[in-house]
C-alpha cells in the first residue's frame, strides 16, 4: 500500500500526502499544509487502501464472483444478503481463511471465527466476528505503519557521517588529505571504513 505522493480526497478537492522526516521522528502532511496529519491520513483517507488490502488477504482471484462481492460488501459495512449460490467456496478463500482465525480485541478478549463455516451456514454472528476481525487488523495495520513513520527519523550517527566528520577534522589538523594522511590520521574507532 503505498502511503506518500498520493493523492488523498478532501472535501471536494484532492491533496498530495508527502512525508517529513527530521532529526527527533517522521510524520505525514498535506503539500499546503505542513503540520502534522499522520493521524487524520491513517486510515481515515486511506480506507480504501485497507479494504483492498483485507480483500487480497480474505479472496483469491478465481471463483464465484458473488461470493467475492458479498466478501467486498462486507469488508466496506454495506448491507447485504447472502448469496444464493454458495459453492466452490474452497478455491474462493485463500488459505488463512479455510481455517478457524483468533484474534484479541482491544478490551483482550480472544475471539476465534472460521469464515468458511460461516458462508457455508450463513451464519450471521460468525460473519460479524470477521467483521471485528477486519476493523482489529485495519486498526493494527495502521498503528504499525503510524509507529513506523514516526520512526523513520533522519539518523545522524550514520557510520559514514562519523567517518566524514573525523576526516574533516583532520583535513583542518594536517591541512590535506591524500595518501600519506594515511599513515599520519588514525582512522575511526570502529576501523570498519576504509577511505582507500
Amino acid at each position: 500500500m503505498r502511503i506518500t505522493k498520493v493523492k488523498v480526497k478532501i472535501g471536494n478537492k484532492k491533496e498530495m500526502v508527502l512525508i517529513d522526516r527530521n532529526k527527533d521522528n517522521g510524520l505525514l502532511y498535506y503539500e499546503k499544509d505542513k503540520t502534522n496529519k499522520t493521524d487524520k491520513i491513517l486510515p481515515e483517507k486511506k480506507q480504501d487502501s485497507f479494504n483492498d488490502s483485507v480483500l487480497n488477504i480474505t479472496i483469491s482471484r478465481k471463483g464465484n464472483q458473488d461470493i467475492k462481492n458479498f466478501i467486498r460488501n462486507i469488508i466496506k459495512r454495506k448491507e447485504t444478503d447472502f448469496p444464493s449460490d454458495i459453492k466452490d467456496i474452497d478455491k474462493i478463500l485463500t488459505k488463512k481463511f479455510l481455517k478457524d482465525i483468533t484474534f484479541k480485541t482491544d478490551e483482550g478478549k480472544e475471539v476465534s471465527f472460521n469464515l468458511k463455516k460461516a458462508l457455508e451456514k450463513r451464519d450471521s454472528e460468525e460473519l460479524n466476528k470477521y467483521k471485528q476481525w477486519v476493523d482489529w487488523y485495519i486498526k493494527r495495520r495502521s498503528d504499525m505503519l503510524k509507529k513506523s513513520i514516526s520512526n523513520n527519523k533522519i539518523n545522524s550517527t550514520s557510520k559514514r557521517h562519523e567517518v566524514l566528520q573525523y576526516y574533516s577534522a583532520n583535513i583542518s589538523r594536517y591541512s590535506s588529505l591524500s595518501l600519506s594522511c594515511r599513515y599520519k590520521c588514525p582512522l575511526p574507532r570502529s576501523g570498519s571504513f576504509t577511505p582507500f
